[in-house]
C-alpha cells in the first residue's frame, strides 16, 4: 500500500479479494502506460464498468476498493 492510498484509505486487491501478486502489478503498470497512449479512454471505463474498474484494472484482474479501519476499544 503506498502512502498516497493509505491517506484516502483505498487498497489494491484481486478480483477474488486476495492480495495482488507480482504478475497482476506488472500487468496494471503497463496497461496504465497503454491508458496513456489511448489518450486516457481506458480511464473512461470507470464510468461504464459494474466494478468501477479502468482498463488497467480489467485487464490485471484487480479492483481498488475502500479500507475498512477498526478502532481499538481500550
Amino acid at each position: 500500500q503506498t502512502l498516497g492510498q493509505k491517506v484516502v484509505n483505498i487498497k489494491l486487491l484481486s478480483t477474488d479479494g486476495m492480495k495482488v501478486n507480482f504478475g497482476q502489478s506488472t500487468g496494471r503498470y503497463f496497461a496504465n502506460i497503454l491508458n496513456n497512449l489511448t489518450l486516457f479512454i481506458g480511464f473512461l471505463m470507470f464510468f461504464f464498468n459494474r466494478r468501477n474498474q479502468c482498463l488497467h484494472d480489467n485487464l490485471a484482474s484487480t479492483v481498488v476498493v475502500a479500507e475498512l479501519r477498526r478502532e481499538r476499544k481500550y
